[in-house]
């Protein structure tokens, strides 16, 4: 997954190893496309996001030139279990919402649908734990745009510019 801000692309590394006996273990960092140097000028911070859940990892990123392997030997990067996993997946998985917002954007489009209806048309398809979110944030949900941010929550990264 890319970002680009403060004029420099920003790249999420998601890994999983397994460590012993079948034990996994997931492993995120955040790159910049740049030197070292550049990297040095910010800060990251990685979150999951459930209810009642966060768990929180910020860090320097490294430059792109740089390996992970050295990164996750040294559990320099946000590491968790499966267990930890489970606890904000939703049965069973850590839900990726680029598909589901493609595939509403794809509807949107072949029907040629305001951003205001493909809103609406997406909080009416929700269902379990996802229409209880909505629920609970729905003064925030004014349009599309914030809808797709917010569904991007569960596993939210900021590059941060350090002063």
């Amino acid at each position: 997954m890319m970002q680009s801000c403060f004029g420099h692309h920003f790249m999420l590394v998601l890994e999983k190893k397994e460590k012993y006996d079948g034990h996994q273990q997931f492993f995120a960092i955040v790159k910049l496309i740049g030197s070292w140097k550049q990297a040095e000028s910010f800060i990251y911070r990685l979150q999951l996001n459930c209810h009642r859940r966060r768990l929180t990892w910020e860090a320097t990123p490294r430059s792109i030139r740089e390996g992970t392997h050295s990164a996750i030997m040294n559990s320099d990067c946000l590491v968790f279990d499966t267990q930890v996993a489970h606890l904000f997946a939703e049965n069973g998985n850590l839900k990726d919402p680029r598909p589901w917002i493609e595939s509403l954007e794809e509807i949107g489009f072949l029907y040629h649908w305001a951003d205001y209806i493909i809103a609406r048309y997406a909080a009416m398809n929700m269902t379990g734990s996802a229409k209880t979110w909505l629920n609970l944030h729905k003064a925030s949900f004014t349009s599309w745009e914030n809808i797709k941010i917010a569904s991007f929550r569960i596993f939210l990264w900021t590059p941060i510019k350090k002063n």
